[in-house]
């Protein structure tokens, strides 16, 4: 009896499929992953204010100050604090808002949007 012989591994084709779906996946991950790795800086940055004396009784420019040096502690130095931070006062203290949103061009004309919002309070 003869037999087909049947391929055994993947053909050129398969490979050529694998090789466009993991760079799809990586060229997606290294373009969103900076903007998650600063957020997540800015909001552990935002955590330690928390626990800061005096911070509650400083007005917006002094945080946006504070903040300032250890974004650049951080080695984060193009965050616009003054366009995406806000502070609001409260009866215990104050609610610091940091809310924004970064647009990254994927390609072409594709672009994937994402949103950031993280409120901490600073009380007295």
């Amino acid at each position: 009896m003869n037999f087909p012989h049947h391929q055994r591994g993947m053909g050129f084709a398969s490979w050529l499929l694998v090789i466009l779906v993991l760079g799809s996946i990586l060229t997606v991950v290294l373009k969103l992953a900076p903007h998650y790795i600063d957020y997540n800086t800015i909001s552990s940055i935002m955590d330690e204010m928390v626990t800061e004396n005096g911070m509650a009784a400083k007005n917006k420019a002094q945080l946006i100050s504070a903040m300032e040096k250890k974004l650049k502690i951080n080695q984060i130095r193009t965050f616009p604090l003054e366009e995406n931070l806000t502070l609001k006062s409260t009866k215990d203290g104050s609610q610091v808002i940091l809310d924004y949103e970064v647009r990254e061009a994927l390609v072409s004309n594709v672009d994937v949007v994402l949103s950031f919002d993280k409120k901490i309070e600073l009380r007295n």
